[in-house]
């Protein structure tokens, strides 16, 4: 027979332990439970997004008429933010503060490194949302 002690031990069986929490001094744990919060957390974020652009954002883009590639910019970029922070608060949920806070230390790190392409990517998007150059624009270099 399985009782409810039973399911309890094997849902909360540590898988992994990666060590010791620098911060609590707690060991840290990953668990069936953690992995579920973590998943739970993610599919939070990536809903939370379709709603988002779903509802929010486009009824923002309708009635400014803007154009389609922004629209799908700005839509991605908000999707991608929204998943990563519910990422973040899945891990720290779960109790894995630390790996969180190492992902966020790498990505800022990667942030640095490629600071150079971002900012092309934000002068890009930024021409790509005032328009100051069109088609047809005869543009003269020096």
């Amino acid at each position: 027979t399985l009782a409810l002690h039973d399911i309890n031990k094997w849902i909360n069986y540590t898988l992994y332990n990666p060590g010791i929490d620098e911060i609590t001094g707690k060991p840290i744990q990953v668990s069936i439970v953690s992995i579920v919060k973590i998943f739970a957390y993610l599919l939070g974020g990536i809903i939370l997004a379709h709603i988002a652009n779903q509802f929010v954002l486009k009824r923002i883009f309708d009635p400014l008429l803007i154009g389609s590639g922004v629209q799908n910019t700005i839509l991605t970029l908000s999707r991608y933010i929204f998943i990563l922070v519910a990422l973040l608060i899945g891990l720290q949920s779960a109790g894995l503060d630390a790996i969180a806070t190492k992902i966020a230390v790498l990505i800022g790190i990667i942030g640095f490194a490629i600071k150079e392409p971002i900012a092309d990517f934000f002068s890009y998007f930024i021409i790509l949302v005032q328009r100051p150059i069109k088609i047809g624009d005869l543009i003269q270099v020096d």
